[in-house]
Protein backbone atom coordinates (compact mmCIF):
# COMPACT_ATOMS: atom_id res chain seq x y z
CA UNK A 1 0.00 0.00 0.00
CA UNK A 2 1.63 3.52 -0.95
CA UNK A 3 1.94 5.66 2.03
CA UNK A 4 0.25 8.93 1.65
CA UNK A 5 4.15 10.97 0.44
CA UNK A 6 4.15 8.42 -2.43
CA UNK A 7 0.56 9.21 -3.26
CA UNK A 8 1.32 12.74 -3.43
CA UNK A 9 4.63 12.11 -5.55
CA UNK A 10 2.63 10.38 -8.15
CA UNK A 11 -0.55 12.56 -7.91
CA UNK A 12 2.41 15.68 -8.72
CA UNK A 13 3.86 13.42 -11.55
CA UNK A 14 0.49 13.22 -12.84
CA UNK A 15 -0.87 16.58 -12.48
CA UNK A 16 2.39 17.91 -14.36
CA UNK A 17 1.62 15.41 -17.58
CA UNK A 18 -1.80 16.70 -17.23
CA UNK A 19 -0.75 20.43 -17.51
CA UNK A 20 2.16 20.48 -20.05
CA UNK A 21 0.74 18.28 -21.85
CA UNK A 22 -1.06 19.13 -25.48
CA UNK A 23 -1.84 15.23 -26.68
CA UNK A 24 -6.01 15.08 -25.65
CA UNK A 25 -5.60 11.34 -25.10
CA UNK A 26 -2.47 11.57 -22.77
CA UNK A 27 -4.29 14.65 -20.77
CA UNK A 28 -7.28 12.15 -20.05
CA UNK A 29 -5.30 9.42 -19.05
CA UNK A 30 -2.78 11.54 -16.93
CA UNK A 31 -5.90 13.01 -15.62
CA UNK A 32 -7.51 9.20 -14.35
CA UNK A 33 -4.45 8.85 -13.16
CA UNK A 34 -4.67 12.08 -11.24
CA UNK A 35 -8.08 10.79 -10.02
CA UNK A 36 -6.38 7.55 -8.80
CA UNK A 37 -3.92 9.03 -6.25
CA UNK A 38 -6.80 11.40 -4.73
CA UNK A 39 -6.86 10.12 -1.33
CA UNK A 40 -8.51 13.03 -0.35
CA UNK A 41 -9.07 16.57 -2.10
CA UNK A 42 -6.13 18.37 0.06
CA UNK A 43 -3.42 17.10 -2.06
CA UNK A 44 -4.20 18.49 -4.76
CA UNK A 45 -4.01 21.95 -2.45
CA UNK A 46 -0.48 21.32 -1.94
CA UNK A 47 0.72 20.21 -5.22
CA UNK A 48 2.96 23.44 -6.46
CA UNK A 49 1.73 23.03 -10.29
CA UNK A 50 -1.52 24.56 -9.51
CA UNK A 51 -1.72 28.46 -9.29
CA UNK A 52 -3.80 30.03 -6.39
CA UNK A 53 -6.51 30.94 -8.88
CA UNK A 54 -6.53 27.46 -11.44
CA UNK A 55 -10.14 25.41 -11.63
CA UNK A 56 -8.94 22.49 -9.37
CA UNK A 57 -7.55 24.31 -7.04
CA UNK A 58 -10.67 26.16 -6.51
CA UNK A 59 -12.51 23.29 -6.50
CA UNK A 60 -10.14 21.06 -4.40
CA UNK A 61 -10.52 23.81 -1.86
CA UNK A 62 -14.56 23.75 -2.05
CA UNK A 63 -14.61 19.84 -1.51
CA UNK A 64 -12.00 19.65 1.22
CA UNK A 65 -14.19 22.22 3.21
CA UNK A 66 -17.02 20.21 2.62
CA UNK A 67 -15.69 17.00 3.33
CA UNK A 68 -14.57 17.97 6.62
CA UNK A 69 -17.56 20.11 7.30
CA UNK A 70 -19.92 16.86 6.49
CA UNK A 71 -17.98 14.93 8.85
CA UNK A 72 -17.49 17.19 11.74
CA UNK A 73 -20.61 18.21 12.27
CA UNK A 74 -20.03 21.86 11.43
CA UNK A 75 -21.80 22.56 8.07
CA UNK A 76 -22.62 25.51 6.72
CA UNK A 77 -24.80 26.94 4.03
CA UNK A 78 -22.03 28.55 2.36
CA UNK A 79 -19.95 25.03 2.01
CA UNK A 80 -22.90 23.32 0.94
CA UNK A 81 -23.68 25.65 -1.20
CA UNK A 82 -20.14 26.33 -2.90
CA UNK A 83 -20.47 22.44 -3.78
CA UNK A 84 -22.66 23.63 -7.17
CA UNK A 85 -19.65 24.68 -8.79
CA UNK A 86 -18.52 21.07 -9.44
CA UNK A 87 -20.41 20.41 -12.06
CA UNK A 88 -20.82 17.59 -14.59
CA UNK A 89 -17.11 16.45 -16.33
CA UNK A 90 -14.93 17.48 -12.81
CA UNK A 91 -11.97 15.57 -11.41
CA UNK A 92 -14.04 15.62 -8.16
CA UNK A 93 -17.67 14.84 -9.05
CA UNK A 94 -17.16 11.74 -7.06
CA UNK A 95 -16.32 13.80 -4.11
CA UNK A 96 -19.14 15.72 -4.56
CA UNK A 97 -21.56 12.89 -4.14
CA UNK A 98 -19.89 11.18 -1.72
CA UNK A 99 -20.17 14.50 0.33
CA UNK A 100 -23.81 14.97 -0.39
CA UNK A 101 -24.63 11.22 0.40
CA UNK A 102 -22.79 11.85 4.30
CA UNK A 103 -24.68 14.57 4.57
CA UNK A 104 -27.70 12.82 3.77
CA UNK A 105 -26.76 10.30 5.80
CA UNK A 106 -26.69 12.14 9.20
CA UNK A 107 -29.68 13.54 7.97
CA UNK A 108 -31.43 10.16 8.11
CA UNK A 109 -32.53 10.48 5.02
CA UNK A 110 -31.17 7.43 3.83
CA UNK A 111 -32.91 7.19 0.08
CA UNK A 112 -31.42 10.49 -0.67
CA UNK A 113 -28.09 9.24 0.12
CA UNK A 114 -28.16 6.11 -1.83
CA UNK A 115 -29.11 8.20 -4.39
CA UNK A 116 -25.92 10.12 -4.33
CA UNK A 117 -23.71 6.46 -3.69
CA UNK A 118 -25.54 5.42 -6.84
CA UNK A 119 -23.79 8.30 -8.86
CA UNK A 120 -19.95 7.14 -8.09
CA UNK A 121 -18.11 4.83 -9.85
CA UNK A 122 -16.50 1.67 -8.86
CA UNK A 123 -12.62 3.33 -9.57
CA UNK A 124 -10.20 3.71 -6.67
CA UNK A 125 -9.62 5.11 -3.85
CA UNK A 126 -13.14 6.10 -3.31
CA UNK A 127 -14.75 2.59 -4.14
CA UNK A 128 -14.38 1.74 -0.83
CA UNK A 129 -15.77 4.28 1.12
CA UNK A 130 -18.91 4.14 -1.18
CA UNK A 131 -18.99 0.25 -0.42
CA UNK A 132 -18.78 0.93 3.32
CA UNK A 133 -21.25 3.30 3.30
CA UNK A 134 -24.06 1.25 1.21
CA UNK A 135 -23.54 -1.27 3.69
CA UNK A 136 -24.18 1.11 6.15
CA UNK A 137 -27.54 1.93 4.79
CA UNK A 138 -28.57 -1.29 3.38
CA UNK A 139 -27.39 -3.74 6.82
CA UNK A 140 -26.05 -5.90 4.21
CA UNK A 141 -21.87 -6.34 4.91
CA UNK A 142 -21.03 -9.26 6.76
CA UNK A 143 -18.33 -10.34 9.28
CA UNK A 144 -17.34 -13.79 9.97
CA UNK A 145 -19.68 -14.07 12.99
CA UNK A 146 -22.65 -13.50 10.31
CA UNK A 147 -23.85 -10.06 12.03
CA UNK A 148 -24.07 -7.42 9.88
CA UNK A 149 -22.11 -4.21 10.42
CA UNK A 150 -25.29 -1.96 10.59
CA UNK A 151 -26.31 -4.17 13.17
CA UNK A 152 -23.20 -3.68 15.33
CA UNK A 153 -23.02 -0.01 14.86
CA UNK A 154 -26.14 0.70 16.26
CA UNK A 155 -26.48 -1.01 19.22
CA UNK A 156 -28.49 1.34 21.89
CA UNK A 157 -26.50 2.22 24.68
CA UNK A 158 -28.06 1.30 27.54
CA UNK A 159 -27.30 4.13 29.85
CA UNK A 160 -28.15 6.45 27.11
CA UNK A 161 -31.67 4.38 26.74
CA UNK A 162 -32.26 5.15 30.43
CA UNK A 163 -31.35 8.95 30.62
CA UNK A 164 -33.49 9.40 27.38
CA UNK A 165 -36.45 7.97 28.66
CA UNK A 166 -35.70 10.03 31.71
CA UNK A 167 -35.75 13.08 30.35
CA UNK A 168 -39.03 13.04 28.54
CA UNK A 169 -40.51 11.42 32.16
CA UNK A 170 -39.21 14.98 33.71
CA UNK A 171 -39.72 16.96 30.80
CA UNK A 172 -43.76 15.89 30.40
CA UNK A 173 -44.05 16.31 34.82
CA UNK A 174 -42.78 19.42 34.24
CA UNK A 175 -40.04 18.23 36.81
CA UNK A 176 -37.28 21.12 36.29
CA UNK A 177 -34.65 20.75 38.77
CA UNK A 178 -34.91 17.21 37.65
CA UNK A 179 -34.60 17.57 33.93
CA UNK A 180 -31.63 19.64 34.15
CA UNK A 181 -29.61 17.10 36.34
CA UNK A 182 -30.99 14.30 34.18
CA UNK A 183 -29.86 16.40 31.15
CA UNK A 184 -26.05 17.11 32.67
CA UNK A 185 -26.21 13.36 32.98
CA UNK A 186 -26.90 12.37 29.04
CA UNK A 187 -24.80 15.29 27.67
CA UNK A 188 -21.36 14.09 30.02
CA UNK A 189 -22.55 10.60 28.64
CA UNK A 190 -23.01 11.34 25.28
CA UNK A 191 -20.42 13.36 24.93
CA UNK A 192 -18.12 10.02 25.60
CA UNK A 193 -19.13 8.31 22.64
CA UNK A 194 -21.49 10.50 20.21
CA UNK A 195 -20.55 14.34 20.78
CA UNK A 196 -22.75 15.44 17.69
CA UNK A 197 -25.77 13.70 19.45
CA UNK A 198 -24.95 15.92 22.48
CA UNK A 199 -25.53 18.51 20.11
CA UNK A 200 -28.20 17.66 18.77
CA UNK A 201 -30.08 16.68 22.29
CA UNK A 202 -28.84 20.14 23.47
CA UNK A 203 -30.68 22.00 20.30
CA UNK A 204 -34.02 19.86 21.13
CA UNK A 205 -33.79 21.46 24.83
CA UNK A 206 -33.77 24.75 23.78
CA UNK A 207 -36.61 23.88 20.85
CA UNK A 208 -39.03 22.26 23.81
CA UNK A 209 -38.06 25.58 25.83
CA UNK A 210 -40.64 26.96 23.54
CA UNK A 211 -43.26 25.23 25.53
CA UNK A 212 -41.76 25.06 29.16
CA UNK A 213 -40.73 27.86 31.82
CA UNK A 214 -37.86 26.07 32.57
CA UNK A 215 -34.98 28.59 33.86
CA UNK A 216 -32.82 29.21 29.90
CA UNK A 217 -29.91 29.91 32.32
CA UNK A 218 -29.25 26.59 33.10
CA UNK A 219 -29.03 24.61 29.27
CA UNK A 220 -26.80 28.01 28.40
CA UNK A 221 -24.46 26.72 31.89
CA UNK A 222 -24.30 23.10 30.81
CA UNK A 223 -23.44 23.70 27.48
CA UNK A 224 -20.57 25.99 28.28
CA UNK A 225 -19.56 23.66 30.53
CA UNK A 226 -18.77 21.24 27.77
CA UNK A 227 -18.14 22.97 24.64
CA UNK A 228 -17.27 26.44 25.98
CA UNK A 229 -19.00 29.72 25.49
CA UNK A 230 -19.35 30.57 21.84
CA UNK A 231 -20.34 26.76 20.58
CA UNK A 232 -22.81 27.28 23.39
CA UNK A 233 -23.98 30.76 22.38
CA UNK A 234 -24.29 28.92 18.51
CA UNK A 235 -26.58 25.92 19.86
CA UNK A 236 -28.49 28.52 21.82
CA UNK A 237 -29.31 31.08 18.94
CA UNK A 238 -30.06 28.15 16.27
CA UNK A 239 -32.43 26.14 19.11
CA UNK A 240 -34.55 29.19 19.78
CA UNK A 241 -34.84 30.94 16.41
CA UNK A 242 -37.97 29.51 15.85
CA UNK A 243 -39.45 30.82 18.85
CA UNK A 244 -37.77 33.78 19.86
CA UNK A 245 -35.78 35.36 17.36
CA UNK A 246 -34.41 38.81 19.07
CA UNK A 247 -33.29 36.67 21.30
CA UNK A 248 -31.86 34.04 18.89
CA UNK A 249 -30.29 36.91 17.41
CA UNK A 250 -28.73 38.37 20.10
CA UNK A 251 -26.92 34.74 21.34
CA UNK A 252 -25.88 34.70 17.71
CA UNK A 253 -23.74 38.03 17.95
CA UNK A 254 -22.56 36.80 21.54
CA UNK A 255 -21.48 33.79 19.69
CA UNK A 256 -19.28 35.32 16.80
CA UNK A 257 -17.50 37.82 20.00
CA UNK A 258 -16.30 34.45 21.78
CA UNK A 259 -15.73 32.80 18.87
CA UNK A 260 -13.33 34.93 17.95
CA UNK A 261 -12.16 35.63 21.71
CA UNK A 262 -11.19 31.98 21.77
CA UNK A 263 -9.93 31.16 18.11
CA UNK A 264 -13.01 29.03 16.81
CA UNK A 265 -13.89 31.69 13.92
CA UNK A 266 -11.37 32.72 11.51
CA UNK A 267 -11.61 33.84 7.67
CA UNK A 268 -14.05 32.19 6.18
CA UNK A 269 -16.06 31.07 9.10
CA UNK A 270 -15.90 34.13 11.04
CA UNK A 271 -17.70 36.01 7.27
CA UNK A 272 -20.10 33.07 7.04
CA UNK A 273 -20.84 33.72 10.75
CA UNK A 274 -21.03 37.79 10.73
CA UNK A 275 -22.98 37.46 7.61
CA UNK A 276 -25.10 35.52 9.73
CA UNK A 277 -25.60 37.72 12.31
CA UNK A 278 -26.71 40.23 9.69
CA UNK A 279 -29.59 37.39 9.16
CA UNK A 280 -30.39 37.05 12.32
CA UNK A 281 -31.10 40.46 13.09
CA UNK A 282 -33.66 40.83 9.66
CA UNK A 283 -35.53 37.76 10.90
CA UNK A 284 -35.73 39.19 14.30
CA UNK A 285 -37.28 42.48 13.22
CA UNK A 286 -39.12 41.00 10.48
CA UNK A 287 -41.03 38.78 13.14
CA UNK A 288 -41.81 41.83 14.82
CA UNK A 289 -43.19 43.96 12.22
CA UNK A 290 -40.12 46.13 12.07
CA UNK A 291 -40.26 46.95 15.41
CA UNK A 292 -38.57 45.78 18.18
CA UNK A 293 -38.24 47.32 21.54
CA UNK A 294 -35.72 49.87 22.72
CA UNK A 295 -34.09 48.06 25.11
CA UNK A 296 -33.75 44.82 22.95
CA UNK A 297 -32.23 47.58 20.30
CA UNK A 298 -29.52 48.99 23.14
CA UNK A 299 -28.69 45.61 23.64
CA UNK A 300 -27.89 44.96 20.23
CA UNK A 301 -26.28 48.05 19.73
CA UNK A 302 -23.66 47.42 22.36
CA UNK A 303 -23.12 44.07 21.24
CA UNK A 304 -22.70 45.46 17.79
CA UNK A 305 -20.29 48.01 19.40
CA UNK A 306 -18.44 45.10 21.06
CA UNK A 307 -17.76 42.87 18.37
CA UNK A 308 -16.66 45.50 15.85
CA UNK A 309 -14.08 46.16 18.73
CA UNK A 310 -13.07 42.74 18.44
CA UNK A 311 -12.81 42.77 14.87
CA UNK A 312 -10.64 45.95 14.92
CA UNK A 313 -8.31 44.29 17.57
CA UNK A 314 -7.80 41.78 15.38
CA UNK A 315 -7.15 43.73 11.92
CA UNK A 316 -10.69 42.02 10.19
CA UNK A 317 -12.37 44.72 8.30
CA UNK A 318 -16.00 43.92 7.92
CA UNK A 319 -19.14 45.69 6.65
CA UNK A 320 -20.86 47.20 10.60
CA UNK A 321 -23.82 45.59 11.79
CA UNK A 322 -27.05 47.79 11.37
CA UNK A 323 -28.14 49.19 14.67
CA UNK A 324 -29.93 52.13 15.37
CA UNK A 325 -26.79 54.60 15.36
CA UNK A 326 -28.61 57.66 16.37
CA UNK A 327 -28.99 55.52 19.93
CA UNK A 328 -25.50 54.62 20.17
CA UNK A 329 -24.12 57.83 21.83
CA UNK A 330 -26.23 57.83 24.97
CA UNK A 331 -25.10 53.99 25.34
CA UNK A 332 -21.72 54.27 25.94
CA UNK A 333 -22.05 54.14 29.84
CA UNK A 334 -25.11 51.86 30.05
CA UNK A 335 -24.67 48.18 31.16
CA UNK A 336 -26.18 45.74 28.92
CA UNK A 337 -29.90 45.71 30.50
CA UNK A 338 -31.47 42.75 32.94
CA UNK A 339 -34.19 40.83 31.20
CA UNK A 340 -37.58 41.76 31.61
CA UNK A 341 -38.46 39.02 29.32
CA UNK A 342 -37.67 36.58 26.48
CA UNK A 343 -33.78 35.61 26.80
CA UNK A 344 -32.40 39.14 27.53
CA UNK A 345 -31.57 37.67 31.21
CA UNK A 346 -28.67 35.36 29.29
CA UNK A 347 -26.96 39.33 28.49
CA UNK A 348 -26.42 40.67 31.82
CA UNK A 349 -22.61 39.47 32.08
Amino acid sequence: MKTLQQRQAALEASLQQYLFTTQPLLREQALKEVQAQLVRPSLLLAAPQLTSTHPLRREALILSDAFEAVTNGMETFEVMDALQEVGEGSLFLPWKHLVLALHFFYEGLDEAALRHLGQMDDRPPLYALRKALEAVLKGTLQNPTGHSLYQQIHVPDPELVSLTQQLTDTLEGEQEQLFWSVLGDFLEAACQSDELLAKRVALWTWNQLEWQSFDEASVLELTTQLWGRAEAFRLAALGSVSWDSEGAALLWARFVIHGLREGSLETDSLRAAYQLAGEFLEVAREQQGGSTTSEWEDTWALLARSLACELALRGYELPPLPYQASRLPSLMAVPIPSDRGGQLDLFAS
